[in-house]
Formats: structure tokens, C-alpha cells, sequence
């Protein structure tokens, strides 16, 4: 159960994250998102 509950925290931590890193990104420089989306698509 301490597994499969660590396992989901880590999981919307990275979603968390992910996002954070996203916008921040994009408010950075539009180009970089949307060639590292296309990329992970490739």
C-alpha cells in the first residue's frame, strides 16, 4: 500500500512540475516548448 501510495505522489508531483516547467517555458521563449513537444512526438 506505502508503495502504490508513494508511486501516485511521485507521479502528480511530476505532474505538478511538469506544468510549472511547461509555462515557464513558454513564457520564456515560445519556440522551446512547442520544438521539445514536437520533438518527444518524432
Amino acid at each position: 500500500v506505502m508503495a502504490a501510495a508513494l508511486s501516485l505522489t511521485m507521479g502528480r508531483l511530476g505532474a505538478l512540475v511538469g506544468n510549472l516547467v511547461f509555462g515557464y517555458l513558454i513564457d520564456l521563449a515560445c519556440v522551446v516548448p512547442i520544438v521539445l513537444f514536437a520533438a518527444f512526438l518524432f
